[in-house]
């Protein structure tokens, strides 16, 4: 089983690392491949280089030996569409099961996406979501998760159809704008994000590190 973890990593954080973590001890997944974001359609363009942020994601990495990185996206100069990285994946790695990994937060506005109801074509899905936490779904992707939702991921895939399963953890709550949040206030970092990282984002001064 090989996770797909999607996102800006603007920059990476515990929150990152412990959601892929969590998914990693739970599912015993044989690699989880980061992906960072090149040119995302739905959202603000990243504040730092894809450049630094993968080589702040390559460091914050370091230490866990079945996490890797594609620069599938940021080597793209067109937008990122995570349904084309996933039948990349999927035609890459026939014979292996794809898991698209994401945080509650990001479910909840998975109908914005490019061609959303193909995702389940190319992979699974599975939700990061905290105890006690709701995940105030709109009813369209209520009646999305309730169709496809499992309590445990087959291995391999049966069929073209994926599945969705709700993973509950204790995941850090740390966001990327919580870090530069903290950076523009000249706060403390080491309860957010690896020493590594804080070193590079230190040594370039990037969000403005002073």
């Amino acid at each position: 089983m090989i996770g797909i973890f999607g996102g800006t990593f603007d920059p990476v954080h515990y929150g990152h690392l412990g959601l892929a973590q969590a998914v990693n001890r739970n599912l015993n997944t044989q690699r989880i491949i980061f992906v960072p974001l090149g040119n995302p359609p739905h959202r603000d363009r990243p504040q730092v280089s894809s450049e630094a942020r993968v080589k702040m994601l390559r460091a914050a990495i370091q230490p866990y030996d079945n996490f890797e990185i594609s620069t599938l996206e940021v080597d793209k100069a067109t937008p990122s569409w995570t349904v084309e990285t996933l039948a990349y994946f999927a035609e890459q790695l026939p014979d292996e099961t794809l898991c698209l990994l994401m945080g509650s937060d990001a479910f909840r506005q998975i109908n914005e996406w490019y061609e959303w109801h193909t995702l389940l074509d190319y992979a699974h899905m599975v939700v990061v979501t905290r105890a006690g936490v709701p995940m105030d779904l709109s009813d369209e992707v209520a009646g999305f998760l309730d169709r496809h939702r499992v309590e445990s991921l087959p291995e391999p895939i049966a069929d073209a159809q994926g599945n969705i399963l709700l993973l509950q953890t204790d995941v850090p709550r740390v966001s990327s704008t919580q870090v530069r949040h903290a950076i523009e206030a000249g706060e403390a970092l080491d309860r957010l994000l690896p020493e590594s990282v804080e070193q590079l984002i230190r040594t370039n001064s990037y969000y403005g590190y002073q």
